[in-house]
């Protein structure tokens, strides 16, 4: 995957990444022991609630000899101050080629990120200031939810600060893996002080799994050993609450911390993704419009034994006469569950919410729900009451190798169950 944004690279870009790489592997895997070094980082840092205060202030530009009035909040902090508070911990000019014309009005995030950026880079080696490759999950996944609101001028900044843990938003939400940076929103003078004194301090910086999710190194979930790092929008019932399968585990198999060591980040993505893809299509079925040729074969594409097209044909048939009508919100399988079993299989957690509109819903017990939601096993309590439908559980991945190297997974036919198990 990470060739769609690497292939155009520049070899500079790619020297970097491969210096890095290593490096960066390391520090998530140490993430959690960072916690216990005493770091007390807040996620809330970032996220203080803005005030909207009234106030009057008057500079005078030296460089175009004009007086720059302007009405901003007291609480708030000017471009002009920013820029004199960020030089004095840099001793970089931000203002001097910024091309900002009234530098007294109210600092914004995207500016604050501008300058920001310009200064770090001046003072950490320009390109080689932030990691390339954490960079481009940045922009690959659309981490940044709202970054169409800010200016073109300003995107870039903004995504390179998010990379180098300087600023990073606010979180979407439980089980978000995208966070709102609020781009034309002024920042506050403490926000401020605190941005600079991330600038200044590369220890205080947040930091973020290699797909580019920031990361919880407080209140941490009671096994948080078991896992490479914990995820900053995850709550801890999603890490600490044992699934089916993970009930069985032995010292045998291997935990997702250990787990994260043995797997590559491209095994890591494929296995997540082809797992998220197998899901998203079986939980979301119009019997009008989906069942297409296309669908049939995405579906068994997603499959480590694809030769499915009897069973998936009989289950198109079922679902068209019960007449279903189903959908899911986003499926979430986040790269820090996944851990190895004994027998080769990788099992990564989903978390998903999905609702059956309409259709004739057999009861769980009558174990013919398969003919609703495809699969080797399907029994949910409630599944034709219309209602929300929370799915928490494991579903497991075959994998084959040449050599040590991964070159196909697929979900395992025996593992692909959907239940009401949450």
């Amino acid at each position: 995957m990470k060739n769609k944004w690497l292939k155009n690279s520049n070899r500079q870009h790619l020297r970097y990444s491969m210096r890095q790489a290593s490096g960066i592997a390391l520090a998530l895997v140490m993430g959690i022991s960072v916690a216990a070094a005493g770091q007390t980082q807040s996620v809330k840092a970032a996220v203080d609630t803005q005030t909207a205060d009234t106030g009057v202030v008057a500079t005078t530009d030296t460089a175009n000899q004009t007086t720059e009035t302007t009405t901003i909040g007291k609480n708030q902090i000017s471009i002009k101050d920013f820029a004199s508070q960020v030089q004095k911990v840099t001793g970089k000019d931000v203002l001097k080629n910024a091309g900002i014309k009234n530098t007294a009005a109210a600092t914004t995030n995207e500016i604050a990120a501008y300058l920001l950026n310009e200064a770090d880079s001046a003072v950490n080696g320009g390109e080689n200031s932030y990691n390339y490759d954490l960079y481009g999950y940045v922009k690959y996944f659309n981490r940044i939810s709202d970054i169409k609101k800010a200016d073109d001028k300003y995107k870039e900044s903004l995504y390179k600060c998010f990379t180098k843990g300087i600023m990073v938003g606010k979180s979407d939400g439980t089980y978000s893996s995208t966070r709102k940076f609020l781009p034309k929103t002024k920042i506050t003078k403490n926000e401020a002080k605190k941005m600079i004194n991330r600038l200044k301090n590369k220890g205080k910086r947040f930091k973020l799994s290699y797909d580019g999710q920031v990361l919880r190194i407080i209140n941490l979930p009671k096994n948080y050993k078991d896992y490479p790092y914990i995820l900053a929008s995850f709550p801890n019932s999603y890490y600490e609450k044992k699934m089916n399968i993970s009930k069985q585990r032995t010292k045998e198999d291997k935990t997702p911390a250990q787990t994260a060591k043995i797997l590559s980040d491209e095994d890591k993505d494929m296995i997540c993704a082809k797992i998220k893809k197998n899901v998203e299509l079986r939980l979301n079925i119009n019997y009008k419009k989906t069942f297409t040729s296309k669908w049939k074969s995405d579906l068994m594409g997603t499959y480590f034994d694809n030769n499915k097209q009897k069973s998936v044909n009989a289950y198109i048939k079922a679902a068209k006469g019960r007449k279903i009508v189903m959908t899911s919100g986003d499926v979430i399988v986040d790269p820090s569950s996944l851990w190895l079993c004994r027998n080769g299989v990788v099992y990564g957690r989903v978390y998903v919410k999905f609702r059956v509109k309409n259709g004739n819903i057999p009861s769980a017990k009558s174990e013919l729900q398969n003919e609703v939601i495809y699969g080797n096993y399907t029994a949910v309590k409630n599944l034709s009451s219309k209602k929300t439908i929370t799915y928490a559980n494991e579903i497991g991945c075959d994998i084959s190798y040449t050599g040590k190297k991964i070159t196909s997974c697929g979900v395992s036919v025996y593992f692909d169950g959907i239940d009401d198990y949450y």
